[in-house]
């Protein structure tokens, strides 16, 4: 068994012992193609989990994630952050190169990701040796603010 498959979720220390000085957008031992390919097969159930059909972004440069499964609302929608209206994210999967840790997130209040549709993805990618880091860590500052100024943008953010 590899041994991220005893990790379910994500704590601060888990990020810090994934953590480098040196590799920003990848750890050296990084398997990109492997990683990439175990990432696609997940598509089909993922999106039966969410109730929306999911894209794979995998086109993903200068950034600490290398892939995301993503679905957006069809048309852009006006809000206080952006009155000229804007494409809402229903939900992203987003795969960071580091540790097999992942984030979910989205920004449509027109169907918000419930707990459940969390916790099933959850029990799906545990198994496969994935590990869930939320929002509460991500937010957390980053002990590198020259660099980044939290552990979301160190782990799962362009760079």
């Amino acid at each position: 068994m590899h041994p991220l498959q005893l990790i379910r979720v994500a704590d601060k220390a888990y990020l810090e012992a994934h953590d480098s000085q040196t590799d920003w957008e990848m750890p050296a031992d990084f398997d990109y193609r492997n990683a990439l390919e175990e990432v696609r097969g997940l598509g089909t159930e993922l999106s039966r989990i969410c109730g929306h059909t999911l894209t794979l972004d995998d086109q993903v440069q200068d950034a600490s994630f290398f892939a995301e499964w993503v679905a957006y609302e069809d048309a852009p929608r006006s809000s206080i952050a952006a009155p000229s209206g804007a494409i809402h994210t229903f939900i992203s999967i987003r795969f960071s190169s580091f540790g097999r840790m992942y984030s979910i997130w989205g920004c449509s209040d027109l169907s918000p990701i419930t707990a459940a549709c969390r916790e099933q993805i959850i029990d799906h990618l545990h198994p496969r040796g994935f590990v869930f880091v939320p929002d509460g860590i991500l937010d957390r500052p980053y002990h590198s603010p020259d660099f980044c100024s939290d552990w979301q943008t160190r782990f799962f953010s362009h760079l």
